[in-house]
């Protein structure tokens, strides 16, 4: 939904054969599109459903699934987001720790290596045009990007921008809440969720209604209220639950990777000349885009690696476990 507003802030008022639009359109690639179906099918009629969050046959954008995204939206910080910034305010400082003591965090050391190597590549191509703050502070273009944003796309805490580095900091937002950050949220959410346990739509026993209750609680009570087992229809829950993340995780194809993203701006940019795009440095965007490919190439094969160890860790903790959980119920 954040990107959503910045695609079309950015399509009102930055123009095409402006550096801005050249560095973030090819990572809109059906955005919109997409976030409109979810808007009307996906949300609506499956989300909102096994979410537990429904708010009935017409929903009510201020309860519920609905009310929860609209909250979420209202009250999300564009600024406190920024990788660093995010990972400090909930207590994991990446920049000042030294040694392995995140190891057991991927998230945190995956996406603050992917920010930096994305923050260098923006610095390097935004550079090339704006040489100083006070460049970006006489640009209108900038100022109606930033004001567009802050009022008809209601993100009040994205920044005024009259710096280099702000404006660094920003595309740089923009790219990785399009590229990492979306696949850190849905591709992989299929290792977590396909284990219903940890994720239940739905549960089969009424609430506990007081402390007794709870002090009487047992494992068998834990499994009776899951979706998980053979019991009555509730093999069905567990179908749907188990199912819909896979249906969420497709791996995104290759083309529309931040690799191939590099590979393809510096293929642009080699075959340009000077009369094709005055505003563009060509050859300096081409280098830059040739260093962002090859940091990325490097961050992709030491990724895989520690991934393939921590899904196979992972995988065989959820398959005992849930073989468990099933002999039991």
């Amino acid at each position: 939904m954040i990107e959503e507003a910045i695609i079309v802030a950015t399509n009102r008022t930055v123009p095409e054969r402006h550096i801005l639009y050249e560095i973030l359109s090819p990572h809109w690639f059906r955005t919109l599109a997409l976030n409109d179906a979810a808007h009307k099918l996906l949300v609506p009629l499956v989300i909102a459903r096994i979410s537990g969050f429904a708010s009935g046959a017409k929903p009510d954008p201020k309860v519920g699934a609905f009310g929860l995204a609209n909250w979420s939206y209202e009250n999300f910080n564009f600024q406190d987001k920024y990788i660093p910034n995010d990972l400090k305010k909930r207590g994991f400082d990446i920049e000042g720790e030294m040694g392995d003591k995140y190891r057991n965090y991927p998230y945190a050391t995956d996406m603050y290596l992917l920010w930096g190597i994305s923050r260098e590549f923006v610095k390097s191509v935004l550079e090339t045009k704006y040489t100083s703050n006070e460049v970006v502070a006489k640009e209108a273009c900038i100022a109606d990007w930033c004001k567009e944003i802050q009022t008809s796309g209601q993100i009040p805490s994205f920044p005024t921008i009259t710096t280099v580095d702000q404006l660094i900091d920003a595309v740089t937002m923009c790219i990785h809440t399009a590229s990492p950050q979306h696949t850190a949220v849905n591709y992989l959410q299929d290792y977590y969720y396909s284990f219903v346990p940890s994720k239940p739509p739905a549960l089969c026993t009424p609430l506990l209604k007081n402390l007794a209750d709870l002090q009487g609680y047992t494992e068998q009570h834990l499994t009776d209220t899951l979706p998980i087992g053979l019991k009555d229809a509730k093999w069905k829950d567990w179908l749907l639950a188990a199912q819909l993340p896979e249906l969420l995780s497709f791996k995104v194809e290759d083309r529309y990777n931040l690799i191939t993203y590099a590979k393809s701006l510096y293929n642009v940019n080699k075959g340009r000349t000077i009369t094709e795009n005055k505003e563009l440095n060509s050859e300096s965007i081409k280098d830059a885009a040739k260093v962002f490919y090859s940091r990325l190439k490097n961050a992709d094969l030491a990724l895989t690696i520690s991934l393939r160890y921590r899904l196979l860790v992972l995988l065989s903790i959820l398959f005992f476990s849930q073989r468990l959980l099933l002999f039991r119920s």
